[in-house]
C-alpha cells in the first residue's frame, strides 16, 4: 500500500496539498491533512513546489535530507518533476536528473550507477525541454528515449540488453 494518497486531485487552487493513508515506509494519518502548500505540480511521489524545491513522501537512501512534515526536501532550482517508478526532474537551466529509491531500479535512471549510494539524484542529461516516463525532448527538437532495450522497446532496431539503459536518439526534429 502507498503510504499517502498523493494525487492531483488533492491538490487545491490555493496551492495545498492533502493525503492520508499509512504503509511500510511510515504511519500517517489515517484522516484527511494537509502536507504541503504553494504547490506547482504533483507527478506520482512528487511535489513540485513554486519556489523551484522537490518534496517526496519517500527518503532517498544515502542522502541526508531536510524534513518538513510528512515530505522530504530532495533538490531545488527545478521547473518540472515526473515521479514513478524513478524520479526525474527538469532544472531551470534545463538539465534532467534522475533518481530512485531502491538500488535495483537502476537499470531504468537513463545513467551509469556511480559510488556507494547510485540512487542519489544525478545529472542525466543537458538540453531537456520536457521528459514523460521513459522519452525525453530535448531544445533541439530530438526525442530520446531509455530502457534496458531486452525486448526492442527503445525503437532504435537494436533488440538486446543495454548494460544501463544509457539515453538513445530515436528521432530527429
Amino acid at each position: 500500500m502507498h503510504p499517502l494518497k498523493l494525487v492531483e486531485e488533492n491538490a487545491k487552487a490555493d496551492g495545498t496539498v492533502w493525503a492520508w493513508g499509512n504503509g511500510k515506509f511510515a504511519n500517517y494519518t489515517s484522516t484527511l491533512t494537509q502536507i504541503a502548500s504553494n504547490v506547482k505540480q504533483i507527478s506520482g511521489d512528487l511535489i513540485l513546489k513554486n519556489d523551484g524545491s522537490v518534496w517526496s513522501y519517500l527518503q532517498v537512501d544515502g542522502m541526508t535530507q531536510q524534513q518538513e512534515g510528512y515530505l522530504y526536501k530532495v533538490m531545488d532550482n527545478v521547473k518540472q518533476v515526473d515521479g514513478g517508478g524513478i524520479s526525474l526532474a527538469i532544472t531551470n537551466d534545463n538539465t534532467l536528473y534522475s533518481w530512485c529509491y531502491y538500488y535495483s531500479e537502476d537499470m531504468m535512471l537513463g545513467r551509469i550507477p556511480q559510488g556507494e549510494h547510485p540512487n542519489l539524484p544525478a545529472k542525466v542529461m543537458d538540453q531537456v525541454a520536457d521528459v514523460s516516463g521513459n522519452l525525453i525532448l530535448r531544445t533541439d527538437g530530438t526525442l530520446w528515449t531509455w530502457g534496458d532495450e531486452i525486448f526492442g522497446e527503445l525503437g532504435n532496431g537494436e533488440a538486446g540488453h543495454s548494460q544501463y539503459g544509457l539515453p538513445s536518439k530515436i528521432l530527429d526534429n
